[in-house]
């Protein structure tokens, strides 16, 4: 398995352990290797995804499934910071 790691314009699921399917690779700029199983994508909020599944359909469109990894938490901890308590 290759060092695969790339970024989406789609949100990846906040949710550690979570799945996220994108079927449109428009979606998807790698910046290093390719798309497949075992790629690292970031999201626009810093949430990591690992590419768990990757198929193609009858018509040779892709579908690939990350499962979210880790969290940006400085996003979090402003989010915690301005809450009311």
């Amino acid at each position: 398995m290759a060092n695969n790691v790339g970024v989406t314009s789609t949100s990846l699921s906040r949710t550690i352990g979570n799945t996220t399917t994108i079927t449109d690779v428009s979606t998807i700029t790698m910046l290093t290797g390719y798309a497949d199983v075992g790629c690292m994508l970031f999201d626009s909020t810093g949430t990591m995804g690992v590419c768990t599944s990757f198929t193609r359909d009858l018509q040779d469109n892709p579908s690939y499934v990350f499962r979210t990894c880790s969290l940006n938490t400085e996003i979090d901890i402003q989010s915690i910071l301005s809450q009311s308590y």
